[in-house]
């Protein structure tokens, strides 16, 4: 994989980049990452001791068990991992209450920590979701991505984004008696969220606290 070669490629370089440097790089070679304005406001409140937490995609990384997982991240320089528990990811949602616990501490035994991590929760009617977050928060993760939500064909955009409206707001309620916060991230395609409208309308009812982009 081209990724995975360009993330190689810059742990044999690794001695010889300043570290501020190296984590630049690592984190383009990993991902799309988008450049932000950052207000006037914000920059001036940082200081020099103000570190950039970059946590690498465990999608990019699933031929490694948990602890290599941790292992690699720390040596390419990484703030921590985030974690796949979805169909197909590191943690199945459906063994999560076994093996989350279990993979969380052996990133940790890595050298890296876990505080965030990619699902396909998207409804607090549906239990493995609520499950996978009650888990997740018991075991310290402060962050996780839902799912991405699709137009039904046989409904309106309006009434489906109401819809997912609704959703999101019960989750962020979800969230904050557990004491995560969920994000949803914006992509392009079809799907909901593709424009910042979509976005605006489903989250404009949840508690910006606990669910946001």
């Amino acid at each position: 994989m081209k990724i995975l070669r360009n993330l190689y490629i810059l742990r044999i370089n690794e001695k010889i980049m300043k570290r501020r440097d190296f984590i630049k790089k690592a984190s383009v070679a990993t991902a799309g990452i988008s450049i932000l304005n950052f207000s006037t406001a914000f920059a001036n409140n940082r200081t020099n001791d103000d570190k950039l937490s970059v946590s690498i995609f465990s999608k990019h990384l699933q031929f490694l068990d948990y602890e290599q997982t941790g292992k690699m991240a720390n040596e390419l320089g990484f703030s921590g991992v985030d974690l796949t528990v979805r169909p197909k990811g590191h943690v199945l949602p459906e063994r999560v209450a076994v093996d989350l616990p279990k993979a969380i501490e052996a990133i940790k035994k890595g050298g890296s920590t876990c505080e965030m991590i990619t699902t396909n929760v998207e409804s607090v009617y549906r239990d493995l979701d609520v499950s996978v977050l009650e888990t997740a928060a018991k075991c310290g993760v402060k962050y996780y991505r839902s799912n991405w939500f699709k137009y039904p064909e046989n409904q309106s955009m309006p009434k489906s984004l109401e819809m997912y409206q609704k959703e999101i707001k019960k989750l962020s309620k979800l969230n904050q008696k557990l004491g995560i916060i969920g994000c949803y991230q914006n992509h392009a395609g079809n799907k909901v969220g593709a424009s910042f409208w979509e976005i605006h309308t489903i989250l404009e009812k949840a508690n910006p606290e606990y669910f946001g982009t």
